[in-house]
């Protein structure tokens, strides 16, 4: 029988062992700074991004976190989700700073549509532009309803947006954050974390996360230092067996709402769809099981839609060989992706003549 001083070194020595080993992991881990990565129990080391971002000191845009912000008027009103709520990185930055527009920003996660429009200020003193945004993943779902009347004709809008005026904008480099503080180190729970979800997969070939993790067939498209795998969000997957029903009845109801928007003769309305990671990175997976579902291409292609279009854009990105167009442990842009979305709606702008001379 094990006596009870003998019992309490080994409780002692197991209690210290794994003190160490949480120590000796936090000290090689890396904080999490990707989503990506923290939610899928992976090594910043091995997917934080090492090329600098861009970030903008003072953010250009109003980013409100309720319609009581909604309190003047703005030349630009947009409605998104989560790929228009970085205010140190986001696109709305690189439009502001090349057009001088008054931009602000509402969630789709918070706020319906429905509210922001029937708002006192957006009545009295209605935007020069509507922007609606969303992410490939979540389009079909966001629209999924249509009024099938038939009447689905673009109804087309005049209107003159304030005079370009650049802003000269503080833009620094910013390095990720690699920094081992005290505070990181003496946080266990970013180390079980790794090791329960790392362990799952290694030992049971089971993923509990809602990462995924693919091979590709060309690296050097990240900067990080894996760059022969791909990190993305389940969510990507889901577009796979989409049907044609499907993204008829989207296009049909982004028409729908762009005439509801552009039906007061006022607000011009455009669609800004971003490319989920699949879909920017298919061709270079290896698996080709899950190349081809984007639905994309057949949205920026709806008749009479006023959308800017990004999956060409993007995809020729790559090809000139962009790095980092998406972070590789995020499921956002880098900032070269933000600032081509900006490009790509101030030249849908301007092609349709709503830039005032």
């Amino acid at each position: 029988m094990i006596s009870f001083e003998i019992y309490n070194k080994i409780v002692l020595g197991l209690a210290g062992l794994m003190i160490v080993s949480i120590i000796v992991t936090a000290i090689y881990m890396e904080p999490h700074s990707g989503e990506l990565t923290r939610m899928g129990g992976y090594l910043e080391n091995e997917f934080g991004w090492n090329l600098p971002q861009e970030r903008f000191l003072t953010p250009l845009f109003k980013q409100a976190a309720s319609l009581d912000e909604y309190d003047q008027y703005y030349d630009v009103v947009v409605f998104g989700d989560s790929f228009s709520e970085d205010v140190a990185r986001g696109w709305q930055n690189y439009l502001v700073a090349k057009t001088g527009w008054s931009v602000i920003t509402f969630s789709m996660v918070r706020i319906a549509l429905d509210e922001l429009l029937e708002t006192q200020t957006y009545r009295n003193s209605p935007p020069k532009l509507l922007i609606y945004q969303s992410v490939e993943r979540y389009l079909i779902g966001r629209i999924s309803q249509c009024s099938n009347d038939g009447n689905h004709s673009p109804q087309e809008v005049e209107i003159d947006m304030r005079s370009i005026r650049s802003i000269d904008a503080r833009i620094v480099m910013d390095r990720r954050r690699q920094d081992r503080s005290i505070r990181h180190l003496l946080d266990a729970s970013p180390v079980f974390n790794y090791w329960r979800k790392s362990f799952a997969r290694k030992v049971f070939n089971a993923d509990m996360t809602k990462v995924h993790k693919f091979r590709l067939n060309t690296p050097g498209l990240f900067s990080n230092d894996k760059d022969d795998h791909l990190l993305v969000f389940t969510g990507d997957l889901n577009l796979k067996g989409t049907t044609s029903n499907q993204i008829e009845t989207t296009q049909c109801g982004l028409l729908e709402l762009q005439n509801r928007i552009q039906g007061t003769g006022e607000t011009a309305f455009l669609t800004l769809i971003f490319p989920d990671k699949t879909s920017v990175y298919s061709d270079y997976i290896d698996d080709e099981e899950y190349r081809g579902m984007s639905i994309l291409s057949r949205i920026e292609e709806t008749p009479g839609l006023n959308i800017a279009k990004l999956k060409a854009e993007f995809d020729k990105a790559i090809e000139n060989g962009v790095i980092d167009l998406y972070l590789p442990n995020d499921t956002h842009c880098g900032f070269y992706g933000f600032k081509m979305s900006a490009d790509a709606i101030f030249e849908f702008i301007a092609q349709k003549g709503w830039i005032a001379k």
